[in-house]
């Protein structure tokens, strides 16, 4: 719906979506795609990404299943480098925001 609204020329301002929509990252990473402002609610277990963090999927070596994507560094973004500090605990209603 939203890439029908930008063919008419209609930009929406920011996009607002609850947990049903906010959970998914692909519907997620496809705003960002587009350009889109938006702010979306999660569940407390969403895992939470600086946007420049680089996942790293493993080299398969080809015995059992393929390895997931993971986080290079699972300190990141480490502690005083920013609002998010191990051991914080998170809210059980957080708005995801771009």
């Amino acid at each position: 719906m939203i890439d029908e609204l930008k063919a008419w020329g209609v930009n929406p301002p920011v996009v607002v979506a609850d947990a049903g929509y906010g959970d998914n990252g692909l519907f997620r990473t496809a705003l960002t795609t587009r350009g889109l402002d938006y702010v979306v609610q999660v569940k407390g277990l969403t895992s939470v990404h600086p946007g420049d963090v680089v996942f790293d999927t493993p080299e398969y070596s080809g015995f059992g299943r393929p390895k997931k994507p993971s986080v290079p560094d699972p300190t990141y973004p480490g502690p005083g480098t920013g609002p998010i500090t191990p051991g914080r605990t998170v809210p059980p209603r957080v708005l995801a925001t771009r």
